[in-house]
């Protein structure tokens, strides 16, 4: 019993539990705890000599406490309260009462008794957690990214304001809900593989299009990250940037591009376009004086020659169309490679002649077709073909060579020239926007960069290959129909 008795007495000061009992009548405590009178900073003996009644200890009780508690403790039923009291050597102290009335047979309050707690320290570690949560908060909200915390089952932990106005939610509303509710069906099934990476403890990055609460569609450049506990993990950390002004701006760079490009190649377009028009003009008069002479097999010749030049005139102006429309809205299709090279070709072959490079074309005779964006992959293409005659400008031999071939389930595009070569140092550069090789005024620097970007786009990689004084390759490869990923066999320079 003696052990009993002590293990109890441990087990109270370790957990800063006292007990009391007190005489309602005689308005005296009758018994307290060592532990009780040791909150107060008293002995039993000196606590019970200082507070001879129950009105002398509630001068102990905090002024703006007082009236609550004392309400309570006139009432004929338990009470569970929270209060402040005053230490003996000055000291606010944060308490908890679990008070029980005594009551006789008549039904009346003639004692009461309870346990008193010190929770001071514990009050305090509250209050430094608040502060850190509202630190925490005050940093995840202002910071420019969208912050979540994610579980297991793909529900909500955690938002920051930025990712709640992001998608049209209030906090209080996301939290417990489904990503997939969040963010939509769509973009969910997008995200899904990398939610799976990621809680197999794979940090992982990728670029989602995501339609928002409004009309205009957002971009979203996405970072997983695992959150693991003492067992494991136990869900992952969402860090989204909104870099739906960039993309804007890419698409604008883009399409400026192309109108810088358009401008190089305006004389050969106006010489190329000179020829079946001028052809046209001569055969047109020429006609007219053969049906004055009735000479229908000439008349049918003349005919199908205009025909022709017509023809000519048209397929310039309409790789000139396909290739200057804005593509803001970028659609990808089923497209074959070789059509959109040639094309290409057709494009820029006068320019290229005006300034006497030889284009040679060695394509795949197998089909090669691919979902991609063919306005994109025609402005790579001619970049590259742009790049490769400024490289040739001042070589003997002016050569640009482009080859398609099939490689398993990759497509493979090379265009290389005979031009002076890249420098090792600036390999490694070569895609970096604004980073040129070309002297003042004769590049922006975003050419290669754009390119790099679109290709990525339509889930291929661009990789260069060149030594100095021998030429440059540049290798695009394209997953065929079917496959989504050439990352691994091909990674990007």
């Amino acid at each position: 019993m003696q052990c009993i008795r002590k293990i109890g007495k441990k087990s109270a000061e370790l957990a800063h539990v006292g007990h009391w009992q007190a005489d309602k009548q005689k308005g005296v405590y009758t018994v307290v705890s060592e532990e009780f009178a040791r909150i107060h900073g008293y002995t039993v003996d000196e606590f019970m000599a200082r507070y001879k009644s129950l009105e002398q200890w509630r001068e102990t009780v905090h002024p703006k406490d007082r009236p609550n508690l004392f309400e309570k403790y006139e009432g004929l039923e338990n009470a569970n309260t929270g209060f402040r009291i005053f230490h003996r050597d000055g000291s606010v102290r944060h308490v908890r009462e679990i008070y029980s009335p005594i009551l006789d047979e008549a039904g009346n309050l003639v004692a009461s008794e309870g346990t008193l707690q010190d929770v001071t320290e514990l009050r305090q570690v509250e209050i430094e957690l608040s502060l850190s949560e509202n630190q925490l908060r005050l940093i995840t909200d202002n910071v420019p990214a969208l912050i979540a915390l994610v579980d297991t089952k793909k529900n909500y932990i955690y938002t920051n304001e930025r990712y709640n106005k992001f998608f049209k939610c209030a906090g209080e509303d996301i939290i417990g809900r489904s990503v997939r509710e969040i963010i939509g069906a769509e973009a969910f099934e997008h995200a899904l593989p990398y939610m799976e990476k990621v809680l197999q403890g794979q940090t992982v990055e990728f670029e989602i299009e995501i339609p928002r609460a409004i009309e205009k569609s957002g971009y979203l450049s996405v970072v997983y990250v695992p959150h693991l506990d003492s067992a494991g993990i136990d869900g992952f950390l969402v860090l989204l940037l909104d870099i739906t002004q960039r993309k804007r701006m890419e698409e604008q760079l883009q399409h400026a591009e192309k109108m810088i490009a358009l401008g190089n190649l305006s004389a050969g377009i106006g010489h190329e376009l000179n020829q079946p028009l001028g052809a046209v003009v001569l055969k047109s008069q020429m006609l007219a004086k053969l049906t004055d002479r009735g000479d229908l097999e000439k008349i049918r010749t003349v005919s199908e020659s205009i025909v022709e030049q017509i023809l000519r005139a048209k397929t310039i102006v309409d790789a000139l169309r396909t290739f200057s429309r804005a593509d803001t809205n970028v659609e990808r299709s089923l497209h074959d490679v070789n059509k959109i090279v040639r094309e290409v070709a057709v494009l820029c072959g006068d320019e290229l002649k005006l300034n006497q490079v030889e284009l040679e074309l060695a394509l795949s005779e197998e089909e090669i077709v691919t979902t991609l964006s063919s306005v994109q992959m025609g402005q790579v293409l001619s970049n590259l073909i742009s790049n490769a005659k400024d490289a040739v400008e001042h070589q003997a031999v002016k050569r640009i060579r482009i080859s398609t071939r099939l490689d398993n389930e990759y497509i493979i595009v090379e265009v290389s020239d005979t031009g002076l070569g890249i420098p090792e140092s600036l390999i490694a550069n070569i895609f970096d926007p604004f980073f040129t090789t070309k002297g003042v005024g004769k590049g922006t620097g975003l050419g290669l960069s754009l390119s790099y970007n679109m290709v990525k786009d339509n889930g291929g990689n661009i990789a260069v290959a060149s030594e100095e004084g021998k030429g440059a390759k540049f290798v695009i490869t394209l997953p065929v129909k079917g496959v989504t990923s050439v990352e691994k066999k091909y990674p990007s320079s």
